[in-house]
């Protein structure tokens, strides 16, 4: 903001019937605003018009720099809040059809070696990496309260939507009714 001044007061022309601002120094305080703006609050609304006057500005009245230095400071006192995706969806997506990720990870061109997921852990590391795809804060293996004197892990922790994702790999010695039984409990603690 403080360059913009500069360049405003460097650049600008007043005749008898307005102030232009006109300038390769309010120009490359332009590009420099554009750039900043779409970095920190991309497709916002603002952003959007920032942009359009801010290509249109050099070269004409004070009246455009004024309304770009009223969209940064709305900007800086109130910063719009992001977006958050509906991560439920994709959640479900996943795990309804991690499977098809499973057969399709063993089939590597020319025998290439492969992951393979043969334990909870494999699981856990898999899922892990598909889920960075779309959630940037993933706690893998956090610690939950204590529940009837014993302390436990979720596997994942999704703290930007309050979320706990705890993973279960059925086998052979691992039947339905016990994964029931841990499911059960894992949802108490």
């Amino acid at each position: 903001m403080k360059k913009g001044f500069e360049a405003t007061t460097k650049c600008k022309i007043i005749t008898s019937d307005n102030e232009y601002v006109l300038g390769r120094e309010y120009e490359d305080w332009l590009m420099l605003a554009i750039r900043f703006v779409e970095s920190n609050f991309p497709n916002d609304t603002d952003s959007i018009r920032f942009r359009k006057i801010a290509e249109q500005a050099n070269g004409c009245g004070i009246d455009e720099f004024n309304t770009l230095k009223a969209i940064l400071k709305a900007f800086n006192e109130f910063p719009p809040i992001p977006v958050r995706i509906a991560i439920m969806p994709i959640i479900k997506d996943i795990c309804t059809n991690f499977n098809k990720f499973d057969i399709n990870i063993r089939r590597r061109y020319s025998g290439r070696e492969t992951i393979k997921i043969n334990d909870e852990h494999d699981l856990q590391d898999a899922l892990h990496s598909i889920l960075k795809l779309f959630i940037n804060d993933i706690r893998p293996e956090d610690y939950i309260p204590s529940y009837a004197g014993g302390n436990s892990r979720v596997d994942f922790l999704l703290p930007e939507y309050n979320l706990l994702i705890e993973t279960k790999m059925t086998n052979s010695a691992l039947r339905d009714k016990q994964v029931g039984e841990q499911l059960i409990i894992d949802i108490e603690r």
